[in-house]
């Protein structure tokens, strides 16, 4: 049996990619033991594509409401762009938000 270039090319990729994904996640539970439950998704890409799908669908709250139901938490962590992100949902997040404003929450514009 003869494998092709092409085929040794995608099962090394895809290998390399699976690496990189153990890596950086075993890196970031370590840094990341305070944050609310929730998933970050691949590198780079992080649930963008879900995110994006939902919206392009009509529905990007359910994004959200999928979330909340699955880590039965108002609080979750994701990556969306490129960026880490807390998701506060519901009124008790929204209260914590808008009272600590300047104090335990800070504001941040991610660069592009």
């Amino acid at each position: 049996m003869e494998i092709s270039n092409l085929n040794l090319l995608l099962i090394v990729s895809f290998a390399i990619l699976f690496l990189i994904e153990i890596i950086f996640r075993h890196r970031c539970e370590d840094k990341l033991l305070n944050l609310p439950p929730g998933n970050l998704g691949l590198p780079f890409v992080g649930e963008s594509l879900d995110f994006l799908a939902k919206g392009w669908k009509g529905c990007p709250e359910n994004f959200i409401f999928h979330r909340i139901r699955e880590y039965s938490s108002e609080v979750f962590k994701t990556s969306l762009f490129c960026q880490p992100v807390v998701v506060l949902s519901g009124a008790a997040g929204n209260k914590f938000l808008f009272s600590n404003e300047n104090k335990l929450v800070e504001t941040w514009w991610p660069g592009f």
